[in-house]
């Protein structure tokens, strides 16, 4: 699973292997991340029909230098990757 900078999970998703979030996408409430999916950059989805999250807004392609596809030219941002992996106990 690799979560992008700014992705958001929200309550009562599901996630399976292999899942990729691209830097600020968003999985609403009660969205299912069916295994191996990607969420493109800045998208936005919620709950899920069929087993497969429901898509709200399809956000934007990223691109190298960063930002998407169509979007208002900027500074360039970071964009980095994290892995989740098990918190240790504190």
């Amino acid at each position: 699973m690799r979560l992008g900078a700014g992705a958001n999970v929200s309550d009562r998703c599901v996630l399976y292997a292999g899942t990729t979030l691209c830097h600020d996408a968003c999985l609403g409430s009660g969205s299912v991340a069916a295994r191996m999916s990607k969420f493109e950059t800045a998208s936005i989805w919620v709950g899920s029909r069929n087993g497969a999250a429901v898509q709200l807004d399809p956000g934007t392609k990223a691109t190298k230098d960063g930002m998407g596809v169509g979007s208002a030219p900027s500074a360039p941002r970071e964009v980095g990757w994290c892995s989740l992996t098990p918190s240790s106990p504190r």
